[in-house]
This record gives structure tokens, sequence and C-alpha cells, in this order.
């Protein structure tokens, strides 16, 4: 259990809780994927890059919902 689904499951227990907004936006997944931008090298290893990024991507999402999914609402948008 991460730290936002703590506070947020605590919170809960008082009040309605709700996301005012989120993203999956985030360095570390973005840095995952960085070399695949302009890769000069061979067609594999950029696909690898990208699978790389795309997974950082979802795992960050799956934290995420976790977290705010013990929410009463959240409100989600897209850079």
């Amino acid at each position: 259990m991460g730290f936002n689904e703590l506070m947020i499951r605590g919170a809960a227990l008082h009040v309605p809780v709700a996301v005012g907004e989120w993203c999956i936006e985030n360095r570390w997944a973005a840095s995952c994927g960085e070399l695949a931008v302009g890769v000069g090298g061979s067609a594999d290893a950029s696909a690898e890059l990208e699978r790389r990024m795309r997974d950082a991507y979802r795992a960050v999402a799956a934290l995420q919902l976790r977290a705010w999914n013990v929410s009463a609402g959240q409100i989600y948008w897209i850079v």
C-alpha cells in the first residue's frame, strides 16, 4: 500500500475524499523512454525503449489508480 493510498484511506474515515485532478505524467516513466525519441539505432532497439516507457507508464497508472480508487471521486486530465 502506497503513501497516497494510506493518506486517502485515513482521511476517508472522517470525510468523503475527492481527488481534484491527476495524470500519469511522471518523470521516472518518461525517462524510461527518453532514448526512444530520435534513436539512430535499430528498429528493434527503438521498439524496446518504447516498450519500456509504455510499461513504466502502465505501472505508474496502476499505482495511482490503486490509491485514488479508495477516494469518493476523482478527475483525470490528459497532458
